[in-house]
Protein backbone atom coordinates (compact mmCIF):
# COMPACT_ATOMS: atom_id res chain seq x y z
CA UNK A 1 0.00 0.00 0.00
CA UNK A 2 1.48 3.39 -0.94
CA UNK A 3 1.94 5.97 1.80
CA UNK A 4 -0.68 8.64 2.37
CA UNK A 5 2.07 11.13 3.33
CA UNK A 6 2.96 13.61 0.61
CA UNK A 7 5.35 15.84 2.58
CA UNK A 8 7.82 15.25 5.41
CA UNK A 9 9.05 18.40 7.13
CA UNK A 10 11.89 18.44 9.63
CA UNK A 11 12.56 21.69 11.46
CA UNK A 12 16.17 22.40 12.38
CA UNK A 13 17.34 24.99 14.91
CA UNK A 14 20.93 26.13 15.33
CA UNK A 15 22.81 26.79 18.58
CA UNK A 16 24.67 29.73 16.99
CA UNK A 17 21.45 31.80 16.63
CA UNK A 18 21.04 31.33 12.88
CA UNK A 19 17.36 31.31 11.85
CA UNK A 20 15.63 27.93 11.91
CA UNK A 21 15.36 25.96 8.70
CA UNK A 22 12.67 23.65 7.34
CA UNK A 23 13.85 20.57 5.43
CA UNK A 24 11.17 19.20 3.08
CA UNK A 25 10.96 15.79 1.44
CA UNK A 26 8.17 15.07 -1.02
CA UNK A 27 6.62 11.59 -0.93
CA UNK A 28 9.09 10.37 1.69
CA UNK A 29 9.88 6.72 2.24
CA UNK A 30 9.14 5.20 5.63
CA UNK A 31 12.91 4.94 6.14
CA UNK A 32 13.24 8.75 5.76
CA UNK A 33 10.49 9.29 8.32
CA UNK A 34 12.05 6.80 10.75
CA UNK A 35 15.49 8.42 10.46
CA UNK A 36 13.97 11.86 11.07
CA UNK A 37 12.14 10.71 14.22
CA UNK A 38 15.13 8.82 15.60
CA UNK A 39 17.32 11.91 15.04
CA UNK A 40 14.98 14.13 17.05
CA UNK A 41 16.35 15.87 20.08
CA UNK A 42 14.92 18.70 22.08
CA UNK A 43 16.96 21.56 20.65
CA UNK A 44 18.30 21.25 17.08
CA UNK A 45 15.74 18.77 15.68
CA UNK A 46 12.61 19.07 17.85
CA UNK A 47 9.88 18.88 15.15
CA UNK A 48 8.91 16.31 12.54
CA UNK A 49 5.71 16.77 10.55
CA UNK A 50 3.87 14.34 8.28
CA UNK A 51 1.52 15.98 5.82
CA UNK A 52 -1.12 14.46 3.58
CA UNK A 53 -0.78 17.34 1.10
CA UNK A 54 2.15 19.20 -0.41
CA UNK A 55 1.17 22.37 1.49
CA UNK A 56 3.15 22.97 4.68
CA UNK A 57 0.29 24.93 6.28
CA UNK A 58 -2.31 22.16 6.00
CA UNK A 59 -4.35 21.75 9.19
CA UNK A 60 -4.22 17.93 9.15
CA UNK A 61 -0.45 17.78 9.71
CA UNK A 62 0.67 15.04 12.11
CA UNK A 63 3.23 16.56 14.48
CA UNK A 64 5.93 14.82 16.49
CA UNK A 65 7.53 17.24 18.97
CA UNK A 66 10.40 16.64 21.39
CA UNK A 67 13.08 13.99 21.36
CA UNK A 68 15.50 12.16 23.64
CA UNK A 69 12.85 9.97 25.22
CA UNK A 70 10.02 12.53 25.46
CA UNK A 71 7.66 13.01 22.53
CA UNK A 72 4.25 14.59 21.99
CA UNK A 73 2.04 13.63 19.03
CA UNK A 74 -0.79 15.86 17.85
CA UNK A 75 -2.82 17.13 14.93
CA UNK A 76 -2.15 20.72 13.88
CA UNK A 77 -5.82 21.69 14.40
CA UNK A 78 -5.55 20.69 18.05
CA UNK A 79 -8.53 18.34 17.95
CA UNK A 80 -6.38 15.22 18.41
CA UNK A 81 -3.34 14.48 20.50
CA UNK A 82 -1.88 11.36 21.99
CA UNK A 83 -3.11 10.76 25.51
CA UNK A 84 -2.13 8.12 28.03
CA UNK A 85 -5.17 7.58 30.29
CA UNK A 86 -2.81 6.63 33.13
CA UNK A 87 -0.78 9.84 32.78
CA UNK A 88 -0.96 12.92 34.97
CA UNK A 89 -1.81 16.57 34.48
CA UNK A 90 1.72 17.64 35.47
CA UNK A 91 3.11 20.17 32.97
CA UNK A 92 5.96 19.07 30.72
CA UNK A 93 8.18 21.33 28.63
CA UNK A 94 9.38 19.92 25.30
CA UNK A 95 11.45 21.61 22.61
CA UNK A 96 14.08 23.85 24.19
CA UNK A 97 14.83 26.11 21.21
CA UNK A 98 12.61 28.99 20.08
CA UNK A 99 9.24 29.15 21.87
CA UNK A 100 9.23 25.52 22.96
CA UNK A 101 6.17 23.39 23.51
CA UNK A 102 4.17 22.74 26.68
CA UNK A 103 1.85 19.81 27.27
CA UNK A 104 0.70 17.53 30.07
CA UNK A 105 2.58 14.44 31.19
CA UNK A 106 -0.31 12.29 29.94
CA UNK A 107 0.44 13.57 26.41
CA UNK A 108 4.07 12.43 26.45
CA UNK A 109 5.39 9.15 25.08
CA UNK A 110 8.77 7.98 26.37
CA UNK A 111 9.33 5.04 24.02
CA UNK A 112 10.63 5.97 20.55
CA UNK A 113 9.50 2.58 19.23
CA UNK A 114 5.93 3.41 20.26
CA UNK A 115 6.25 6.82 18.61
CA UNK A 116 7.47 5.15 15.43
CA UNK A 117 4.63 2.64 15.54
CA UNK A 118 1.97 5.35 15.79
CA UNK A 119 3.69 7.52 13.19
CA UNK A 120 3.75 4.51 10.87
CA UNK A 121 -0.01 4.07 11.29
CA UNK A 122 -0.47 7.66 10.12
CA UNK A 123 2.10 7.18 7.35
CA UNK A 124 0.18 4.19 6.00
CA UNK A 125 -3.41 5.32 6.59
CA UNK A 126 -3.44 9.12 6.92
CA UNK A 127 -6.08 8.55 9.61
CA UNK A 128 -6.21 9.97 13.12
CA UNK A 129 -8.94 7.46 13.92
CA UNK A 130 -6.54 4.63 13.03
CA UNK A 131 -3.86 6.16 15.28
CA UNK A 132 -6.36 6.41 18.13
CA UNK A 133 -7.29 2.74 17.72
CA UNK A 134 -3.61 1.76 17.64
CA UNK A 135 -2.84 3.92 20.69
CA UNK A 136 -5.64 2.30 22.72
CA UNK A 137 -4.52 -1.17 21.64
CA UNK A 138 -1.18 -0.52 23.25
Amino acid sequence: MPSQVKLLTVIEYFRDSRPWKAHHSMCPSWEEVEVAIRRMENYCFPIVQLNLTEFDDDENIFNVIGGVGRYALFRMTGDWQYEDPNGTDDPVHLWDSDQGYECLQRNVLIDVERVLGLANVFYETGSYEAIEIAARAG
